[in-house]
């Protein structure tokens, strides 16, 4: 079984096509667990129509993004775990992608490709990771909705650190990185990422806390770490500038 949680505060025009994207799947034995953070537009509403399809829902006020993974992890039971956030979508047939690659592999965890479009639905590009080796110095290598791991990673790694505002999906990957988990790179579109999203907001406090991260991390070159933040906040200021 594969558990998919989402996150989701006042999305009521963005809820509903993620929800859709999961149901849809041509894999069917998936866990749905959504969590809002005590949402004031329609996004409960939303919810509730599909609630037939929802293994576990609750709409309550949280401490942010980090708090409410930890929170949908708690309920989680599959034997895999992903996260997609409201908003971003499943593209067809990605659940059983992972499950063919899980069934046919050796590994802990695994990761793919995402597209990348605007609020019009323009697709921009493919967000195509390298496979991860060594320390990722350019923070957060793939999609982290992409990400897809065993219950036992989750179980030993731990919760998503709350004090982590943006980056938190870089500092977890970290952790998993120092455990020597085995990981695998799926070569396949899985989802779909808009821009705009939290990440893309909070672009300078986010480097600033990749930069905190990767310092608790043995042998990683202060200065290779803080020349690539500034190099993404260079270049995420420049294409909001000219709206690249």
């Amino acid at each position: 079984m594969i558990s998919i949680i989402t996150v989701v505060l006042n999305s009521e025009d963005s809820i509903e096509k993620t929800i859709q994207s999961v149901i849809q799947q041509s894999y069917k034995d998936v866990e749905y667990i959504i969590i809002d953070g005590g949402s004031t537009d329609r996004t409960t509403e939303v919810i509730k129509e599909y609630a037939d399809h929802i293994a576990y829902w609750s709409s309550k006020p949280d401490f942010g993004i980090s708090n409410a993974f930890n929170k949908g992890l708690a309920k989680a039971t599959g034997d895999l775990i992903g996260i997609i956030n409201a908003g971003d979508i499943l593209l067809e047939d990605a659940l059983l992608s992972i499950y063919n690659a899980f069934t046919e592999n050796n590994f802990d965890y695994l990761y793919g490709n995402s597209v990348l479009k605007d609020f019009n639905n323009i697709e921009l590009r493919v967000l195509r990771p390298a496979k991860v080796v060594g320390f990722p110095y350019g923070g957060m290598p793939f999609q982290h909705s992409t990400f897809y791991a065993t219950k036992k990673v989750f179980d030993s790694v731990g919760n998503y650190n709350i004090n982590y505002k943006t980056a938190m999906d870089f500092e977890f990957l970290l952790r998993v990185l120092k455990m020597n988990f085995k990981s695998y790179y799926l070569d396949k579109n899985l989802t779909v990422y808009y821009r705009g999203g939290m990440s893309d907001q909070r672009y300078f406090s986010g480097n600033l806390e990749v930069v905190c991260a990767s310092l608790t991390y043995e042998n990683v070159s202060f200065m290779r770490v803080i020349g690539n933040a500034l190099s993404n906040i260079l270049k995420t200021t420049i294409r909001k500038i000219f709206k690249l």
